[in-house]
Protein backbone atom coordinates (compact mmCIF):
# COMPACT_ATOMS: atom_id res chain seq x y z
CA UNK A 1 0.00 0.00 0.00
CA UNK A 2 1.31 3.39 -0.60
CA UNK A 3 2.06 6.01 1.56
CA UNK A 4 -0.80 8.60 -0.45
CA UNK A 5 -3.34 5.18 0.44
CA UNK A 6 -2.27 5.16 4.16
CA UNK A 7 -2.58 8.80 5.21
CA UNK A 8 -5.80 9.10 4.89
CA UNK A 9 -6.70 5.61 6.94
CA UNK A 10 -3.98 7.29 9.53
CA UNK A 11 -5.63 10.28 9.68
CA UNK A 12 -9.10 9.16 10.09
CA UNK A 13 -7.79 7.03 13.15
CA UNK A 14 -6.56 9.87 14.67
CA UNK A 15 -9.88 12.20 14.06
CA UNK A 16 -12.07 9.21 15.13
CA UNK A 17 -10.68 9.69 18.48
CA UNK A 18 -8.21 7.69 20.76
CA UNK A 19 -11.23 4.71 21.74
CA UNK A 20 -11.28 4.10 18.22
CA UNK A 21 -7.61 4.14 17.63
CA UNK A 22 -7.28 2.53 20.74
CA UNK A 23 -9.59 -0.73 19.35
CA UNK A 24 -7.70 -0.55 15.92
CA UNK A 25 -4.52 -0.33 17.47
CA UNK A 26 -5.36 -3.59 19.74
CA UNK A 27 -6.11 -5.61 16.43
CA UNK A 28 -2.68 -5.53 15.44
CA UNK A 29 -0.81 -6.12 18.98
CA UNK A 30 -0.16 -9.49 20.50
CA UNK A 31 -1.75 -10.29 23.73
CA UNK A 32 1.28 -9.36 25.40
CA UNK A 33 1.92 -6.79 23.88
CA UNK A 34 -1.91 -5.72 24.62
CA UNK A 35 -1.42 -6.51 28.33
CA UNK A 36 1.84 -4.67 28.40
CA UNK A 37 -0.16 -1.21 27.54
CA UNK A 38 -2.45 -2.41 30.28
CA UNK A 39 0.01 -2.84 32.88
CA UNK A 40 1.46 0.43 32.33
CA UNK A 41 -1.70 2.05 32.42
CA UNK A 42 -1.87 0.19 35.87
CA UNK A 43 -4.55 -2.05 35.07
CA UNK A 44 -3.32 -5.07 36.83
CA UNK A 45 -6.06 -7.49 36.91
CA UNK A 46 -7.00 -7.05 33.12
CA UNK A 47 -3.26 -7.08 32.08
CA UNK A 48 -3.14 -10.57 33.86
CA UNK A 49 -5.77 -12.19 31.54
CA UNK A 50 -4.37 -10.83 28.53
CA UNK A 51 -0.40 -12.48 29.34
CA UNK A 52 0.62 -15.58 27.73
CA UNK A 53 3.30 -16.57 30.09
CA UNK A 54 2.78 -17.43 33.42
CA UNK A 55 6.20 -15.30 34.67
CA UNK A 56 3.92 -11.90 33.22
CA UNK A 57 0.49 -13.09 34.72
CA UNK A 58 2.04 -13.65 38.34
CA UNK A 59 3.25 -10.30 37.97
CA UNK A 60 0.12 -8.37 37.26
CA UNK A 61 -1.97 -10.84 39.60
CA UNK A 62 0.71 -9.73 42.36
CA UNK A 63 0.48 -6.15 41.68
CA UNK A 64 -3.07 -6.53 41.29
CA UNK A 65 -3.27 -8.09 45.18
CA UNK A 66 -4.24 -11.27 43.98
CA UNK A 67 -1.73 -13.12 45.70
CA UNK A 68 -3.30 -16.72 45.29
CA UNK A 69 -3.74 -16.16 41.26
CA UNK A 70 -0.16 -14.74 41.89
CA UNK A 71 1.18 -17.79 43.91
CA UNK A 72 -0.39 -20.59 41.41
CA UNK A 73 0.92 -18.44 37.85
CA UNK A 74 4.33 -18.56 39.52
CA UNK A 75 3.98 -22.03 41.01
CA UNK A 76 3.66 -22.74 37.42
CA UNK A 77 7.60 -21.24 36.62
CA UNK A 78 9.68 -23.57 36.73
CA UNK A 79 13.46 -22.85 38.77
CA UNK A 80 14.73 -20.84 41.09
CA UNK A 81 13.01 -17.38 39.59
CA UNK A 82 9.50 -19.26 40.29
CA UNK A 83 10.54 -20.28 43.55
CA UNK A 84 11.38 -16.91 44.82
CA UNK A 85 8.27 -15.14 43.88
CA UNK A 86 5.58 -17.84 44.55
CA UNK A 87 7.35 -17.65 47.86
CA UNK A 88 6.49 -13.62 47.95
CA UNK A 89 2.83 -14.03 46.79
CA UNK A 90 2.58 -16.86 49.61
CA UNK A 91 4.44 -14.61 52.41
CA UNK A 92 1.68 -11.65 51.37
CA UNK A 93 -0.95 -14.13 52.03
CA UNK A 94 0.61 -15.07 55.28
CA UNK A 95 1.18 -18.52 54.40
CA UNK A 96 4.44 -18.65 55.76
CA UNK A 97 4.85 -22.58 56.05
CA UNK A 98 4.46 -22.59 52.12
CA UNK A 99 6.31 -19.53 51.69
CA UNK A 100 9.67 -21.20 53.77
CA UNK A 101 9.54 -24.25 51.44
CA UNK A 102 9.50 -21.95 48.71
CA UNK A 103 12.57 -20.15 49.27
CA UNK A 104 14.27 -23.04 49.98
CA UNK A 105 13.67 -24.22 46.73
CA UNK A 106 14.89 -20.94 45.34
CA UNK A 107 17.84 -21.28 47.20
CA UNK A 108 18.56 -24.63 46.66
CA UNK A 109 18.64 -23.27 42.50
CA UNK A 110 20.37 -20.54 43.40
CA UNK A 111 22.04 -21.00 46.77
CA UNK A 112 24.19 -17.22 47.17
CA UNK A 113 20.41 -15.10 46.24
CA UNK A 114 20.52 -12.73 49.10
CA UNK A 115 17.26 -11.26 48.32
CA UNK A 116 15.84 -15.23 48.50
CA UNK A 117 17.79 -15.59 52.11
CA UNK A 118 16.39 -12.73 53.56
CA UNK A 119 12.98 -13.17 52.45
CA UNK A 120 13.02 -16.89 54.27
CA UNK A 121 14.49 -14.95 57.19
CA UNK A 122 11.66 -12.56 57.13
CA UNK A 123 8.77 -15.97 56.38
CA UNK A 124 10.54 -17.79 59.23
CA UNK A 125 10.75 -15.06 61.99
CA UNK A 126 6.39 -14.39 61.34
CA UNK A 127 6.07 -17.95 61.62
CA UNK A 128 7.64 -17.83 64.57
CA UNK A 129 5.73 -14.92 66.03
CA UNK A 130 2.15 -16.48 65.22
CA UNK A 131 0.36 -17.26 68.63
CA UNK A 132 -1.05 -20.25 68.96
CA UNK A 133 -5.39 -20.19 68.53
CA UNK A 134 -7.38 -19.08 70.82
CA UNK A 135 -5.27 -16.27 72.68
CA UNK A 136 -6.04 -12.89 72.25
CA UNK A 137 -3.82 -12.56 69.13
CA UNK A 138 -7.16 -9.96 67.49
CA UNK A 139 -9.52 -12.63 66.56
CA UNK A 140 -7.10 -14.18 63.73
CA UNK A 141 -7.27 -17.15 65.52
CA UNK A 142 -3.22 -16.58 66.37
CA UNK A 143 -3.08 -16.15 61.95
CA UNK A 144 -0.80 -12.84 61.01
CA UNK A 145 -2.51 -11.01 58.52
CA UNK A 146 -0.82 -8.95 55.59
CA UNK A 147 0.67 -5.79 55.81
CA UNK A 148 -0.15 -2.97 53.60
CA UNK A 149 0.77 -2.92 50.37
CA UNK A 150 2.78 0.19 48.91
CA UNK A 151 4.79 0.00 46.01
CA UNK A 152 7.24 2.90 45.59
CA UNK A 153 8.04 3.93 41.96
CA UNK A 154 10.08 1.58 41.28
CA UNK A 155 7.83 -1.32 41.25
CA UNK A 156 9.17 -2.64 44.59
CA UNK A 157 7.08 -3.50 47.44
CA UNK A 158 7.62 -0.33 50.18
CA UNK A 159 6.76 0.85 53.52
CA UNK A 160 6.47 -2.73 54.49
CA UNK A 161 6.62 -4.81 57.71
CA UNK A 162 9.03 -6.67 55.58
CA UNK A 163 11.86 -3.94 55.80
CA UNK A 164 11.10 -3.21 59.72
CA UNK A 165 12.22 -6.86 60.43
CA UNK A 166 15.59 -6.93 58.01
CA UNK A 167 16.89 -3.36 59.64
Amino acid sequence: MSLSRLLPVLLGLVMAGPAHAAGWLDAWLTPDQQAQRLLQQGQYAEAASKFTTPERMGYAWFRAGEFERAAAAYGRVPGADGAFNRGNALLMLGRYGDAIASYENALAGRPEWREARENLEIARIRQARLAPPGDDAGGTGGKLQADEIVFDTSGRVAGTEAEQVLE
